[in-house]
């Protein structure tokens, strides 16, 4: 009986090189010691994501979903698959196709069933909003990853209604802090960085037009880390501004390239028209590199002017272009252990102490 772990399956749409992905990692790194966790992803997988979980011994179950299916096919493929694993929780990532996973736990008779919601409401109209609080009524437990997504979701709710509840996604700054001293290099040209997906509501096209603005006058590169599905359009927009030899695209990079060059950059830029939490912010942060970051959602929970970065109000790329040029050598004069430690909240111990005293709570399967 020492030897028995109680079975956690982590339900995520699908498998890609993101910022839920990077938390469900993180999830499953903190529930390790005390749970036997994997993976069931309805839908599209990248071969590297995979492989990642493989290397870490993450059992991965594939559907391999049509998203066109209809919901029937979705309920019932999901809770087929339940039926078989036969978890105690089951933790959706709730995400489109959202409650659907959540209905199929109910069917499979699951015990305890939670659900992580990663995006803000604020993007979103009534029939979203209306099906998440149905979500929460039929979950044991609901978690946000900011006060932000948890008002936007659920700014009003009945004294006798399940209250979601707040556990903040967390890197691990001891190991940052251990890469930082093996990545210390030379200086290069002063650089602007972006790191994350090159999609529409991340606002990298507003980047790079800002960035036209500033580039020469300052003698700045910008360095893009990630892929998407606009970075064609955006690397039009480089090459229409006559910039295209002043931008880095480095593509999806692992972590140890991606805080070197967090570490040496002058800024961390994030644009983003919505934000749920804002996991690349933590990271400049903790590499000691202030961030400049629309003032929108989760971002002003990490974010703190002039202690760690600086929040602008108005996303385009006027407003973006004046505080990039204000503040592109604010690293000078700010104090980077300052910087790195006004984010010690967000660390994955205090990260992992809530979610496992969470799932205590409900483990009564011993």
């Amino acid at each position: 009986m020492t030897d028995y772990k109680p079975k956690v399956l982590m339900g995520i749409p699908v498998l890609y090189n993101g910022g839920t992905e990077e938390q469900m990692l993180t999830m499953i790194t903190c529930l390790a010691e005390e749970y036997d966790t994997e993976v069931l992803c309805y839908f599209d997988t990248k071969k590297e994501m995979v492989q990642q979980l493989n290397d870490k011994n993450i059992t991965t179950h594939i559907l391999n979903l049509d998203p066109q299916s209809s919901k029937k096919v979705i309920i019932n493929s999901i809770k087929l698959k339940l039926l078989e694993i036969n978890p105690l929780f089951f933790h959706v990532q709730y995400i489109a196709p959202g409650l659907l996973p959540i209905l199929a736990a109910n069917k499979a008779k699951i015990k305890n069933i939670f659900a992580t919601v990663h995006q803000p409401g604020t993007p979103y109209g009534w029939k979203p909003k209306l099906l998440i609080k149905y979500a929460l009524f039929r979950c044991t437990q609901f978690i946000c990853v900011s006060e932000s997504v948890k008002s936007s979701w659920f700014p009003s709710l009945r004294k006798n209604h399940l209250k979601p509840i707040v556990i903040p996604n967390a890197i691990d700054l001891l190991n940052i802090e251990k890469l930082g001293k093996q990545l210390q290099s030379n200086p290069t040209k002063p650089y602007i960085m972006y790191a994350g997906r090159i999609s529409i509501e991340k606002g990298t096209d507003i980047l790079i037009k800002a960035f036209s603005m500033i580039s020469k006058e300052h003698n700045l590169d910008l360095v893009i880390a990630g892929d998407g599905p606009e970075i064609n359009k955006c690397k039009s927009i480089a090459t229409e501004a006559n910039i295209g030899n002043n931008i880095f695209w480095k593509g999806h990079i692992g972590k140890q390239e991606l805080y070197k060059l967090m570490a040496k950059a002058n800024l961390g830029i994030v644009p983003s028209h919505f934000e749920g939490f804002g996991l690349s912010a933590l990271e400049f942060i903790a590499n000691g590199t202030p961030v400049v970051a629309h003032n929108i959602n989760g971002l002003p929970e990490i974010i703190k002017p002039k202690i760690n970065g600086y929040l602008y109000n108005q996303n385009n790329p006027n407003t973006l272009a004046d505080h990039i040029n204000q503040h592109v050598n604010a690293k000078e004069t700010m104090d980077i252990n300052s910087i790195k430690d006004s984010i010690k909240k967000f660390d994955i111990n205090i990260h992992k102490r809530s979610l496992l005293k969470l799932y205590k709570t409900y483990n009564d399967s011993i």
